[in-house]
């Protein structure tokens, strides 16, 4: 009962931080970029709950994406609230407040670890690189997805210690609302895999005697991988009609499979030194030099190495740095996917590895009394995060600010440049 109070207690600290942290964004407008897609220029969402904007919900692409869990969230703020902006902002601020608490949950759960998994939520929450998700109403498919993503881990962890068919049924449900609210949930199945090695440890190393059971994890997926097909496909058939997949981009696939290590380098900077952040990085329009993509494949091979060869010992290290790669693939611009060549807002999810392998490297560092020391900067760097967060907020609060802060940190924003002269 104590646990569980303390449990309770941990999560209810990171709900109000996050109410804290983000609250400015209730006074926020709404921006003109995407939007007026989702909200402010669509007229089926903006009659609320009706048979017509259910039966669109199921059949519009919108964005170029079909995610109509997404658009029934959308309904429902303005049954709410009607087309004013701040009760959408508090919907999606009360999101992230939910999946931090979620997170700490299920990574407490999963592994046991009391003030790792509080800190891994609390440094997540307040990371600088999730202002897009919860400033920008359009981002909402990325919150309810997460929401949906936390959901299946949880309902997964009871699975694997009460293996019963409604909880696996329950996690196939979950999935299915994850990619109904983003088809980015795709990478899910491939994370649990990571789990199931760490810290769920349904399986041991990777040589030929672990073969059997890697044989009967993937397998007991399949299902998982069918929902994903199935989904990459509806993707697809969305985004190529929209023209997001030929949106600007004259790279061909060899100058985009260079760009992937680059922008591996790029998204670790902006986690580590989460300075010059704007809603659009334009994509680049010439191959990449030969030195800085060499660089930052040696770069990222080498990490690689250094976490597969201490795996055993380490294995929390292996499972951060490969959800970090993994749940990144869809947009590494290896297939076009609009106008930017990478997006604050796709850390939402991989940002969790990353956070995990810094974490449990040093919980299982010997530091002694040390650890009173690696608390305190931990706390400061929970702290230290938020007010970056909350000095950079105000860069949403409206079009022109948005719009002019891109085009203050970056260089031949043509699609920034349009929209504030409009």
């Amino acid at each position: 009962m104590k646990r569980f109070r303390s449990e309770i207690l941990a999560a209810v600290l990171l709900v109000v931080w996050v109410i804290l942290l983000y609250w400015p964004v209730c006074r926020f407008d709404f921006v003109d970029y995407d939007d007026p897609v989702y909200i402010t220029q669509n007229d089926w969402v903006q009659k609320g709950f009706t048979l017509e904007s259910l039966r669109l919900s199921l059949r519009e692409w919108v964005s170029g994406n079909w995610h109509p869990l997404t658009m029934w969230s959308h309904l429902l703020d303005v049954e709410l609230f009607g087309v004013t902006p701040a009760g959408h902002h508090l919907h999606s601020l009360l999101l992230h407040a939910a999946n931090a608490a979620l997170l700490f949950l299920v990574l407490r759960r999963m592994t046991g670890a009391f003030w790792p998994s509080l800190a891994v939520a609390a440094l997540w929450a307040s990371h600088p690189l999730n202002m897009d998700s919860v400033a920008w109403i359009a981002e909402r498919k990325n919150l309810l997805s997460t929401f949906f993503w936390l959901v299946t881990l949880g309902l997964y962890a009871r699975h694997v210690r009460l293996p019963q068919s409604n909880t696996l049924l329950a996690v196939l449900f979950s999935f299915v609302l994850s990619l109904m609210a983003k088809p980015m949930a795709v990478t899910l199945p491939f994370s649990l895999l990571l789990l199931d090695y760490w810290p769920l440890r349904r399986v041991e190393g990777f040589g030929r005697a672990a073969w059997p059971a890697w044989k009967h994890l993937v397998m007991e997926k399949v299902p998982l991988f069918i929902l994903c097909g199935i989904f990459m496909l509806t993707t697809l058939k969305t985004q190529v009609p929209s023209g997001a997949t030929q949106m600007g981009n004259p790279l061909s696939l060899g100058a985009r499979l260079a760009y992937v290590p680059i922008h591996y380098v790029d998204y670790l900077r902006v986690f580590f030194w989460p300075s010059g952040l704007c809603a659009l990085y334009p994509q680049p329009v010439t191959p990449p030099a030969l030195l800085p993509a060499v660089l930052a494949a040696l770069a990222m091979l080498a990490v690689s190495l250094f976490v597969f060869k201490t795996a055993r010992r380490r294995p929390y290290g292996l499972v951060g740095w490969l959800w970090f790669l993994g749940t990144l693939v869809p947009v590494l611009g290896i297939v076009s996917l609009g106008l930017h060549s990478i997006a604050d807002r796709y850390m939402y999810v991989p940002m969790i590895g990353l956070l995990v392998l810094l974490i449990w490297t040093v919980k299982d560092a010997k530091l002694g009394r040390g650890r009173i020391v690696a608390g305190g900067l931990t706390a400061a760097a929970v702290v230290i995060l938020g007010l970056v967060t909350r000095h950079q907020l105000p860069h949403w609060k409206n079009s022109e600010a948005l719009f002019r802060r891109a085009l203050a940190v970056t260089s031949r924003n043509y699609v920034m440049h349009y929209n504030l002269g409009r």
